[in-house]
């Protein structure tokens, strides 16, 4: 239906949105040089009680500390790649990149990255209307989805209610036949 490289590759809007989540995936990962994160050591209770400088929490005493950027900078480095990555694939229209990055960076993010998530999604459904209707949006692609499902009741011989109702003078619809196995036997009238 529609050719491989528009089933590939981005749209306009498609792009704006790819191209917009990988500035805001920049400023997070632009985030991690001058946010200080705040880390916890955790240790068990001794004595019902936890030593000086520490707090109890959920039964373990924890005590939080400033991280450096040395631990924490796989993520950083994480999040800049899979951004510049997001940022190639939307420059170039590369729709399956676009839609696998997005995927990867919001799980890998969790709350962080429903965006990336979301895109991810988004972008694969696009391709499966585009592939299954020839169009991406929802109401072309509910528009086509009626249009064949029209074509396809036209094919077949009439079924259904309808066909019944209008098929001769009996228009009440019959039971099924009777079954050995599944039909209960009929009382005899007569009782013991």
């Amino acid at each position: 239906m529609v050719s491989k490289e528009v089933l590939q590759g981005l749209d306009s809007l498609e792009r704006k949105f790819v191209l917009g989540l990988s500035a805001f995936g920049l400023g997070l990962s632009a985030l991690f040089i001058f946010v200080r994160q705040t880390g916890y050591k955790t240790e068990k209770v001794v004595g019902g009680a936890c030593r000086e400088g520490w707090e109890l929490y959920k039964n373990t005493c924890r005590q939080s500390y400033t991280m450096t950027f040395k631990e924490y900078l796989w993520q950083f480095v994480a999040i800049l790649v899979g951004t510049l990555v997001l940022a190639y694939a939307g420059w170039q229209r590369k729709r399956v990149l676009a839609a696998f990055v997005g995927l990867m960076m919001g799980l890998m993010l969790s709350t962080v990255g429903l965006p990336f998530l979301m895109l991810g999604g988004w972008l694969f459904l696009r391709a499966w209307r585009l592939q299954r209707y020839g169009v991406a949006g929802f109401v072309a692609s509910n528009q086509a989805a009626r249009q064949q499902a029209l074509e396809r009741r036209g094919q077949r011989p009439g079924s259904g209610r309808a066909a019944t109702a209008t098929s001769g003078d009996d228009t009440m619809r019959r039971p099924p036949a009777p079954n050995k196995r599944y039909t209960p036997k009929k009382p005899n009238g007569s009782r013991r």
